[in-house]
């Protein structure tokens, strides 16, 4: 089964949130959020959450959400919800 950010979430969503989760799956998802983290995306405390639950997955449905992404054209790093002038 193909893997990516994001692949758990979509998989999920599409009804195949029972099938079982890899290794290779949950590494990847912390491997996305370790990226996140050093672009300023998640605080270290959302890190050591979601990495847990991605450690505990069993399922793609129990994956954790991938952060957000940054809007193209914003500075990374970004925060959700904060325009690039910083409102």
């Amino acid at each position: 089964m193909a893997t990516g950010p994001g692949r758990g979430q979509a998989l999920g969503a599409a009804g195949f949130g029972h099938l079982r989760a890899s290794h290779a799956d949950r590494e990847q998802m912390i491997e996305t959020l370790k990226a996140a983290f050093v672009q300023g995306r998640l605080t270290k405390d959302e890190l050591d959450a979601r990495a847990g639950q991605a450690f505990a997955a069993r399922t793609y449905a129990d994956l954790p959400r991938s952060p957000p992404t940054c809007p193209p054209g914003w500075p990374t790093p970004c925060r959700p919800g904060r325009r690039p002038d910083g409102r």
